[in-house]
């Protein structure tokens, strides 16, 4: 039973890779139609589970409905990973959001979560997309200095 709904998440990420004409409310409703089943059966909503939905979220730019998944895997004691927060802050990037791109990614470190090169590439990106120059150089600056490839 639990594979069935992984592997419907999985087919709405595919879709939304490959840019099947949907939007994006239709997939956000699609995603939390999927996860209240999960939630009704008892399963238990994992970390990797929301990754998949948080995914198609970051594909069509359904920052909100993101963010309200990191707040639910939170209140859920799910553990909040950096690709979660990633998939987030691209979200936030795709859906012209740059200061919450930009909130999510600073609050990383609070997290005790190692930023990674696609939170990074999707901030700079948030900020570009908001005009925010200075905060995009000084982004690239860090990702420059650090241990992380290119």
């Amino acid at each position: 039973q639990g594979g069935k709904w992984m592997t419907e998440l999985g087919h709405l990420g595919e879709m939304a890779a490959s840019r099947v004409e949907l939007n994006a409310v239709a997939y956000g409703t699609a995603v939390r139609e999927l996860l209240s089943k999960v939630a009704a059966s008892r399963m238990k909503l994992d970390t990797t589970t929301y990754n998949v939905a948080l995914n198609v979220c970051e594909h069509v730019g359904e920052w909100a409905q993101a963010l309200r998944f990191l707040a639910e895997m939170a209140a859920r004691r799910v553990e909040v990973d950096t690709t979660a927060c990633s998939s987030a802050i691209t979200a936030c990037s795709h859906g012209g959001q740059w200061a919450k791109a930009l909130l999510l990614f600073t609050t990383l470190a609070s997290l005790q979560l190692e930023s990674d090169t696609v939170a990074y590439r999707a901030a700079v990106s948030a900020c570009n997309k908001g005009g925010k120059w200075v905060q995009a150089l000084v982004l690239l600056d860090e990702l420059a200095t650090s241990q992380l490839e290119l």
